[in-house]
């Protein structure tokens, strides 16, 4: 709670002392994060989607800062130090952190120049962090995730292709090592991966030791089934392009025992009450699809005006991954991130080219530092 509390306090805190922003602005940013009825409840929920959405978003601005400074920020040690913390924030917070960093850092290592250095540097320590954290996994025998959670996607289209599409009998045998065929055309639902992955008849073990079998089933069934691939990855996929899916947004504030009774129930009723009026008038800023198509207008506007993409980008890899190896075919909890940073996106379309950042002089004061005129499609104005 109080670290989602300090992120957005400190995100309204940023819009005002960065300049450029109208106080109206501020004012209505700060209103959208007090009086916005999930904010919190989710700072109340045990997800590391929250944590992680809040690590997301202070990362995000102190791209921006180091983008809008021309890399000068990289040489103060609070800045750096504050840099480091968030990306390793990014990284342990999420499955694909680690996509949305290399993505982020490979993409500023090409067209921004003058953080080529500092993008290969933190390029080369996400792969290093990654291979050594694999070795501690390894090394201490803690049990590393499912592989069958990152590849939702594929067993959808299998289930698909199995189902209405077109297979043989070696199909089917190499199938049933992982899954018996009838497991897995009752358990196939177009919109949800969990009857599958999380099928008793489900050999989870197996995938995770015979990961290339899988990938050579998967890859030699998909030229006799595009039809049904394309469709299993629509459904699974459609909740975060097509703006008229709804998601579901909250959970009881708290669960006794299997039967998920709430501890508050009276607080949960009234509470899910509001809930249902604010979704009806803010449906979107709750759509999932909507969000999406909102960051796509963003970067596109940006891009036009040759503004600030590089910070946008983590977003943009965040609904990236959603669309590649989404488990689910709509969960809000899973980009609540771009939820949270709608002030940011409609301040730098309207006020992009006036936000500064600030930066420490000699003698450590607060000021804002001249921006050098130069362009770039990732770079200043």
């Amino acid at each position: 709670m109080t670290c989602l509390a300090a992120t957005l306090a400190y995100v309204t805190w940023w819009l005002y002392r960065r300049g450029g922003v109208p106080p109206w602005f501020v004012v209505a940013t700060a209103a959208f994060f007090a009086l916005n009825p999930i904010i919190p409840r989710y700072a109340i929920t045990m997800w590391k989607d929250i944590l992680f959405s809040a690590v997301l978003l202070l990362f995000i601005l102190a791209l921006f800062d180091l983008v809008r400074s021309n890399s000068a920020l990289r040489t103060h040690k609070s800045w750096l130090v504050r840099f480091i913390a968030l990306t390793l924030g990014v990284f342990f917070l999420r499955s694909n952190g680690i996509y949305i960093l290399l993505a982020t850092f490979a993409i500023g290592l090409i067209f921004y120049q003058p953080l080529r250095k500092f993008c290969l540097m933190f390029l080369v320590g996400t792969l290093v962090v990654s291979i050594c954290w694999s070795g501690i996994i390894s090394l201490t025998g803690i049990k590393s995730g499912s592989f069958a959670e990152s590849v939702g996607i594929p067993l959808q289209q299998l289930g698909a292709a199995f189902s209405y599409g077109n297979y043989n009998d070696t199909d089917v045998d190499k199938m049933e090592d992982f899954i018996p065929l009838d497991e897995l055309k009752t358990g196939y639902d177009k919109t949800l991966a969990d009857g599958i992955k999380f099928n008793e008849a489900f050999n989870d073990e197996y995938l995770n030791t015979h990961k290339s079998e899988f990938l050579d089933l998967y890859l030699s069934m998909a030229p006799r089934n595009l039809i049904p691939y394309i469709e299993a990855w629509g459904w699974q996929t459609r909740g975060y392009w097509d703006p008229s899916v709804s998601s579901w947004l909250i959970v009881p504030s708290a669960y006794l025992g299997n039967d998920a009774q709430s501890f508050l129930p009276s607080i949960d009723n009234a509470y899910n009450s509001d809930m249902k009026h604010f979704a009806t008038l803010a449906y979107p800023l709750l759509s999932v699809g909507m969000l999406t198509w909102v960051l796509l207008f963003t970067l596109l506007f940006q891009a036009y005006r040759r503004g600030q993409l590089l910070p946008l980008l983590p977003l943009a890899v965040l609904i990236g991954t959603m669309l590649i190896a989404a488990p689910a075919w709509c969960e809000f909890r899973y980009v609540f991130a771009v939820h949270l940073a709608l002030p940011l996106m409609i301040a730098l379309c309207l006020y992009g080219n006036r936000i500064s950042p600030i930066t420490k002089t000699t003698d450590n004061r607060m000021k804002k530092p001249t921006i050098p005129n130069t362009q770039g499609v990732l770079g200043n104005e």
